[in-house]
């Protein structure tokens, strides 16, 4: 195996790689296999197969952050080779070789199981999963809203459906993933099914990303890199209810709305509110900070309205609106200026809670 190659690998289970600092030191390694390399941090198991390497001939673990700052000072297209001694390994690359202490492989955890088996699905495009997580929460005293859910849910009364769902308080991004199964079915419960968003962060950037979830962890796979990690107990929102059965009207946003809340966006650091008014032409117009040290405002044209939203004047936060647009495109359907706004294209959708004017 070659530098390169290896380098990749060990990026691909770095989510895995304990970094705090910690009483149980092996937790900062990797184990390096003939077949494979692997990290755990007790939550998640991140495995990544590998090519057979000159001299390895049995497990033995690395300090994941010593290996990678060694081999990136070596060629790219050098051969690695790995000599375990008693006590010590030594990794030899382009001739010049280096030797660590190493920890027992019996004192690293196993590769845990997923449990009963209870689905599996797949996300196709990298982007739509991306999209989901953009919503997901970093408050980490709610452990169950940095996770992704999935459940079969109605959404808009439709039939059941696998939706996969992230949000914090103030919005929420969900996935239409394909048909699901309808109360009573045998395997019914799945409102459990909460993913930590942390690690699908890390997951190849292309690829399908298979889900093989069971009672106590779900099986993640993209590209070359497997994921096992322990699901997070506690109860999801109920996603279906969040999303209003009927709407009183909509706003087009046009192609140079998104440009324009994406600067405010980036000026305003995602603070305040922008204010929409539907007109009554059909247009709607938005007041735009334009100049963040003279608090300059422009109101500027960004779409038409339908329907009976005529008159009214609407605020939401402009970050948000801009991860809303990019994720399920620019028609935002309403039902008043205290209920959340709505976004669908395909299969995704999205909703962002309003801020009172």
């Amino acid at each position: 195996m070659i530098v390169k190659d290896l380098l990749a690998a060990l990026k691909g289970v770095a989510c895995a790689v304990y970094t705090a600092p910690t009483t149980v030191p092996v937790l900062a390694c990797v184990k390096l296999t003939p077949s494979y390399v692997a990290a755990c941090d007790m939550c998640c198991w991140a495995e990544v197969p590998l090519s057979p390497i000159d001299g390895l001939d049995q497990p033995v673990l690395v300090s994941h952050a010593d290996l990678v700052r060694y081999l990136s000072k070596s060629p790219n297209d050098a051969v690695v080779s790995v000599k375990r001694d008693n006590g010590s390994v030594t990794v030899t690359v382009d001739g010049v070789s280096v030797k660590w202490d190493v920890l027992a492989v019996a004192d690293y955890p196993d590769r845990p199981t997923i449990g009963d088996h209870r689905t599996t699905v797949n996300v196709e495009d990298p982007a739509d999963l991306d999209g989901v997580l953009v919503a997901m929460s970093r408050d980490e005293t709610r452990p169950v809203m940095t996770a992704v859910n999935l459940a079969p849910r109605r959404l808009r009364g439709r039939k059941w459906r696998w939706v996969m769902a992230a949000c914090d308080s103030y919005r929420l991004h969900a996935l239409d993933i394909g048909p699901g199964p309808a109360p009573g079915h045998p395997s019914k419960r799945f409102e459990d099914i909460n993913i930590p968003g942390v690690y699908l962060r890390k997951l190849p950037k292309k690829g399908v990303t298979k889900f093989e979830v069971g009672t106590t962890h779900a099986r993640v796979s993209r590209g070359d890199v497997t994921l096992t990690i322990k699901l997070i107990d506690g109860q999801y929102p109920k996603v279906e209810e969040l999303f209003p059965s009927e709407t009183v009207g909509s706003i087009d946003l046009n192609d140079g709305a998104l440009e324009k809340l994406r600067r405010v966006a980036t000026m305003a650091k995602n603070r305040g509110p922008v204010r929409f008014a539907a007109n009554g032409d059909g247009h709607v117009s938005a007041l735009i900070l334009d100049d963040l040290q003279s608090a300059t405002l422009t109101v500027v044209d960004v779409g038409s309205h339908a329907g009976e939203v005529e008159g009214k004047e609407f605020g939401f936060n402009p970050g948000f609106m801009v991860d809303a647009i990019e994720y399920a495109g620019p028609v935002m359907e309403l039902v008043s200026q205290l209920r959340p706004a709505q976004f669908h294209r395909g299969a995704r959708a999205a909703l962002i809670m309003p801020i009172r004017l």
